[in-house]
């Protein structure tokens, strides 16, 4: 009979000196709320060599905080939960596909659903610098600004619980309505019946992420304001005017990010930011709010940022700024031994019996000393050919010729999995790939892959 082990949603998460890395990020934005002063952390390191997987488990402490989510207006808040546990349990990731898992960088809105009347402890932003569609720059933030529509009308009454009297006796209801219209009477029907209608009708900061949202041209109620708004304006046409997507967006983080209520801002791929998104990070970077800015990148690629290299320069942004690197130990406040360096041969060996549990260890050393990126390895143990000679009792058998001969770059170990295909697929793909245009302009990068 088959005792074939059922693959990991993900592996745990593994490097002592990464669990401190976490532990010091956390820190950092614990600090931010403290001082009410923006951070940024650059994380840089090989691909596939787990940056990502620090920026998933920075999340996944948070939601796991008693304050993530609670009801508000309880004596004991209970279990109400707002965020789900981790990001990918809110992804469609497939269970053992590495390449499924790779590059997600938020919880996708539509596939997690809050606790009833919960509300955020805090903002979780991600953008995938990779997965850029179409468009212009400024349709790329517009597509990413749409994370923060799904959470609006709930950090709003987040904010106003948070908020001190002058702060929340600002914008009224009544000046809600005036400034959003149909955008006031969507907010406020949202919240009836969840036992928020108090808390939201009492303040809204900055006029409320929904109004604000809607003048970017986010959402639903965005293209009837719009239309009111050219109507009712005088003089040559004009087209569709609509502020500036940055400035709107650091106003709405810069005022949404305060204590009790932190945002964080992942940035995955750097080297691939536009110049827009540059100049996103470069905004909030110089604010005073409880925000921390993530981002990650290839060593070396940093350098090729003449903006942000001038920014992190400055002598009043530099302690703002810090960069943890795969081949030194993270910059203080990090705690000693924090840091990205290479994992150990034991945690590499932990990561191969998250696979195949019963792999022997003098296989599991070899496999260790073998590969010093995870990423790789875990390829190899997802590879259908291994994964059907442990599936009888969960052992990975390789002698010590057959690990010498293991590619170790990724490209490689694609290549195998290419050549395990029937021929009609490798086909089907090929022909595909013949309708795929030319230009990254053209052409959805997730699609590609």
């Amino acid at each position: 009979m088959s005792t074939t082990n059922a693959l990991p949603a993900e592996p745990p998460f593994l490097g002592e000196s990464r669990i401190r890395l976490v532990d010091g990020l956390l820190a950092v934005l614990a600090e931010t709320e403290t001082r009410r002063e923006t951070r940024w952390v650059s994380l840089e390191a090989p691909s596939g060599w787990g940056k990502t997987r620090v920026a998933q488990a920075l999340y996944a402490r948070l939601a796991a905080h008693p304050g993530a989510g609670a009801t508000p207006g309880a004596d004991d808040p209970g279990p109400g939960r707002y965020w789900p546990a981790t990001i990918l349990e809110a992804t469609d990731a497939t269970p053992g596909d590495v390449s499924s898992r790779r590059k997600r960088v938020f919880p996708d809105p539509a596939r997690f659903e809050r606790a009833p009347g919960a509300l955020p402890g805090f903002f979780w932003w991600g953008i995938a610098c990779e997965q850029r569609s179409s468009g212009t720059a400024s349709q790329s933030l517009l597509e990413d600004l749409q994370q923060i529509e799904a959470h609006a009308v709930y950090l709003d009454a987040a904010w106003a619980r948070l908020a001190s009297l002058p702060e929340r006796l600002t914008p009224s209801r009544a000046r809600l309505g005036q400034a959003g219209g149909d955008v006031g009477d969507e907010l406020a029907g949202h919240v009836a019946g969840m036992g928020l209608e108090a808390i939201v009708s009492v303040a809204i900061p900055g006029g409320g992420l929904v109004v604000k949202l809607a003048r970017l041209g986010v959402g639903k109620a965005a293209e009837s304001r719009r239309h009111r708004e050219i109507l009712a304006a005088p003089g040559p046409l004009s087209g569709d005017p609509r502020p500036d997507p940055i400035d709107e967006t650091v106003g709405m983080l810069t005022r949404l990010a305060r204590p009790g209520l932190p945002a964080v801002v992942f940035v995955e791929d750097l080297h691939r930011a536009t110049p827009l998104v540059e100049e996103l990070i470069e905004r909030l970077v110089r604010s005073n709010a409880a925000l921390l800015v993530v981002t990650s990148t290839w060593p070396g690629e940093l350098e090729r940022r003449e903006r942000l290299m001038a920014l992190a320069a400055e002598p009043i942004i530099a302690p703002r700024c810090l960069r943890v690197c795969h081949d030194r130990p993270a910059p203080q406040p990090f705690p000693a031994g924090a840091g990205l360096d290479a994992l150990a041969p034991a945690d590499l060996a932990e990561l191969v019996r998250a696979y195949h549990p019963r792999t022997d260890p003098e296989t599991l050393a070899r496999l260790a000393a073998r590969f010093n990126n995870p990423l790789p390895l875990e390829l190899i143990c997802t590879l259908p050919k291994y994964r059907r000679v442990s599936a009888q009792d969960g052992a990975l058998r390789l002698d010590p010729t057959d690990i010498e001969r293991l590619p170790r770059r990724v490209e490689d170990i694609y290549r195998e999995l290419w050549d395990e295909l029937p021929e009609p697929a490798q086909q089907a793909l090929a022909l595909a790939t013949l309708a795929i245009p030319d230009g990254d302009a053209a052409w959805h990068r997730a699609i590609a892959a």
